[in-house]
């Protein structure tokens, strides 16, 4: 942009400033030749997490996060054709041990019985808290699923978009592609009335709630976007599962829930699988 006003100012023969409102738009928004791709990211990630609270009107929570959670396969898949980035034999192993992690750790219901088989210390006694279990688990609806498959797929979009953005715009600029994306998404959810009316009243704990929600998103968006803007792709998605290891200690402190055989190994095995592209990297490096 800088080059192009030089080019004019010269043609013009004079040092003409810079245009104020696209100066002022720049500095806001990033240079002007990537607001395509920041526009392709903050649309895909803002649809990608509104379709992921959707589905929590069709499915349970395991399942939508179990569901969700295929997006960092998307985007390896994805990596290799837009950034040219091959999967290798460890990434695609940490990649299974992630999902290997993550189906352990949300368990979800039709999982459970297996499950249980496995991690149960008394398989007779528990046999029929499995069955009941089973039989009060709905079923998977056939839209919550589509549904978070779409959702995990913009997530995927979303992340190789970063990749792709790289350093040329600050995580924050990027932030604010997103925010500006999802309260366009949000609006337009709520002209449509669609999965819901609005809510028009909202209790005072509720907005203490939607408060911390707004920060811990804006702040996670951040560290989102400089993670896959500075890091490889495969790298970021393998880390990205220790989100579902920092629900379970979370869930621990601040809600009292317990962590049984199968949560805890889950934990184990994204550890394993976060770390192995990171210790393959300098192996690579120490040769």
């Amino acid at each position: 942009a800088a080059s192009r006003r030089a080019a004019s100012s010269a043609a013009a023969g004079g040092d003409a400033p810079w245009d104020p409102p696209s100066s002022r738009a720049e500095a806001l928004f990033g240079p002007r030749e990537m607001w395509p791709l920041c526009l392709v990211r903050g649309a895909a990630g803002s649809v990608a997490f509104s379709l992921a609270y959707v589905s929590l009107t069709y499915l349970t929570v395991a399942d939508s996060v179990a569901i969700f959670f295929l997006n960092p396969i998307f985007s390896s898949l994805l990596a290799w054709p837009v950034l040219g980035e091959p999967v290798g034999v460890v990434e695609a192993a940490a990649i299974a041990l992630g999902l290997l992690g993550t189906t352990l750790i949300v368990k979800p219901p039709a999982l459970s019985r297996a499950l249980e088989r496995v991690f149960a210390a008394a398989p007779d006694e528990s046999a029929p808290s499995s069955s009941s279990s089973s039989s009060s688990s709905p079923a998977a609806s056939p839209v919550g699923v589509v549904i978070t498959l779409i959702s995990a797929v913009h997530c995927a979009v979303a992340m190789v978009t970063i990749r792709k953005i790289g350093p040329r715009v600050p995580a924050l600029k990027l932030a604010l592609w997103f925010h500006a994306s999802s309260a366009a998404v949000g609006f337009a959810s709520c002209a449509a009335r669609w999965p819901a009316a609005p809510e028009t009243r909202v209790a005072a704990r509720d907005w203490g709630a939607l408060a911390l929600i707004s920060v811990t998103s804006f702040f996670g968006q951040l560290g989102l976007n400089h993670a896959y803007g500075t890091l490889p792709t495969l790298t970021a998605s393998a880390l990205y599962y220790l989100m579902v290891v920092w629900s379970a200690l979370l869930g621990v402190a601040c809600m009292g829930e317990g962590m049984d055989a199968a949560g805890a190994a889950g934990a184990a095995v994204i550890a394993v699988g976060g770390l192995m592209p990171s210790a393959n990297k300098a192996r690579r490096e120490r040769a």
